[in-house]
């Protein structure tokens, strides 16, 4: 039976061990970059779910807001990405109510960035390259503040099928 929702999950154990661990949702159009995240994160004790641009990222989303798939602890996505920006995901989960922290990654790190990033609720910003260390030490920080699992503010009125951004496809 295929899978409904976007994304591969990336569990680095068993089955029965994923309930105790906090899912991590990564957008990421470079395929070498998502791939040493997810391996970083789940180094880290995560579940992770990858998906390859914000639309992909949005997909899973929206699975959550139907209660296909669990709630994210935490969600790493990069700025400029194909078909959906980072920052257009995070401006539908804000919208829509969601207060999951988001870790914003880019290497077009400006101030306006930083500066839209931290107006829409983000947790960071990392500029690339970073040192992945950092982003341990942030996704750990992250997770603990958050007390993870985190749940949207108001579930059943809070859908991202509602809250999909408007702004013209990326490249």
């Amino acid at each position: 039976m295929p899978n409904s929702t976007a994304g591969s999950v990336h569990t680095g154990g068993h089955a029965e061990d994923l309930a105790d661990k906090p899912l991590v949702m990564i957008a990421e159009d470079d395929t070498e970059l998502r791939s040493l995240l997810a391996d970083t994160l789940i180094e880290e004790g995560c579940v992770v779910r990858t998906a390859a641009d914000g639309r992909e990222l949005l997909a899973m989303l929206s699975a959550v807001s139907r209660g296909e798939i669990p709630m994210p602890a935490l969600i790493v996505t990069d700025v400029r990405m194909p078909r959906c920006s980072g920052m257009d995901v995070l401006a539908a989960l804000r919208l829509a109510g969601w207060e999951v922290p988001v870790v914003i990654i880019t290497g077009f790190g400006d101030g306006q960035v930083h500066a839209n990033a931290g107006t829409l609720g983000a947790a960071i910003v990392l500029d690339k390259p970073f040192d992945f260390d950092t982003l341990r030490a942030v996704v750990r920080l992250s997770l603990r503040s958050a007390n993870a699992p985190l749940s949207s503010t108001n579930k059943e009125d809070a859908t991202l099928e509602s809250a999909r951004p408007t702004k013209r496809d990326r490249t």
